[in-house]
């Protein structure tokens, strides 16, 4: 692993904590963000929750794309400037 890579994956997982309290504010909201995640479309919309269950899907995915950019930029960002 080069330099870069390392400070690319720190970057990211400090990226992923901070951004962790951003997006659920308690374990609450984290709870039900992965209860609907692994909830069918079909039983949500059987439920009457499928906006909620949309939502809380659409809300882990820019959670994991937002730590997972971040982590993808600093190493783009290392390499570029030390090789």
């Amino acid at each position: 692993m080069t330099l870069s890579v390392i400070v690319g994956v720190v970057v990211g997982i400090i990226a992923y904590v901070f951004l962790f309290n951003v997006f659920f504010p308690n374990k609450g909201d984290f709870k039900d963000v992965v209860y609907y995640y692994f909830k069918p479309d079909l039983l949500s919309l059987i439920d009457g929750e499928y906006s909620k269950d949309v939502m809380a899907e659409l809300k882990l995915g820019l959670w994991i794309f937002s730590g997972t950019l971040i982590g993808i930029a600093a190493t783009a960002i290392v390499f570029q400037f030390i090789g």
